[in-house]
């Protein structure tokens, strides 16, 4: 998948905003709030771009595949760009969140919640989704060669341009779900 010049621009700038030292303070402030299930918006207000975020809820860019996050509350977060590659995010709860172009590379997802999340464009290669919640989450041209989505719930998705290259789908909840291509020339 290539980005357009805007997006590219967009990803570089959310990403770099957490290359401080003051932004890493603040992220493992986020990180313990989320682990203890605290609110963590009170870490993230002096954060570039926070206020373009509803509910301050922004960790779009943050490199959280480090941290382990099992478990955890993302519910209505915006994750646009974040990297959660190689994450634990075992039974994590993101309804509603927003995924847009996030790296969920070789992450393990298995049980998580991702219920009616907007995730166009995220790369899921390789993730352990066994038992994931998709249910009416958009999917569009997002990545999930080789990931395992045995008895995940996919009813309801769009998955439209959706690569599902080598991804195991075992036991699928697929009811209601719309895998189209995308239009070629």
């Amino acid at each position: 998948m290539q980005l357009t010049d805007t997006a590219h621009a967009d990803m570089l700038a959310l990403r770099a905003r957490w290359a401080t030292p003051a932004a890493e303070a603040a992220l493992d402030q986020v990180v313990l709030a989320l682990r203890e299930s605290r609110p963590f918006e009170q870490f993230l207000i002096t954060m570039p771009r926070v206020q373009d975020v509803a509910g301050g809820k922004d960790l779009r860019g943050a490199p959280l595949g480090r941290f382990p996050l099992e478990q955890v509350d993302m519910r209505w977060t915006a994750l646009g760009f974040a990297v959660l590659d190689g994450g634990h995010l075992a039974g994590a709860d993101f309804r509603g969140a927003e995924l847009a172009y996030a790296s969920l590379v070789r992450a393990d997802l298995s049980l998580a919640n991702f219920e009616g999340c907007l995730m166009p464009f995220a790369r899921l290669d390789g993730a352990n989704a066994t038992g994931a919640i998709f249910a009416r989450a958009v999917l569009s041209g997002a990545v999930l060669t080789g990931a395992d989505c045995s008895r995940c719930d996919l009813r309801g998705a769009i998955c439209m341009g959706t690569d599902l290259t080598g991804a195991r789908l075992d036991g699928a909840n697929t009811e209601g779900a719309r895998f189209l291509k995308f239009a070629t020339e």
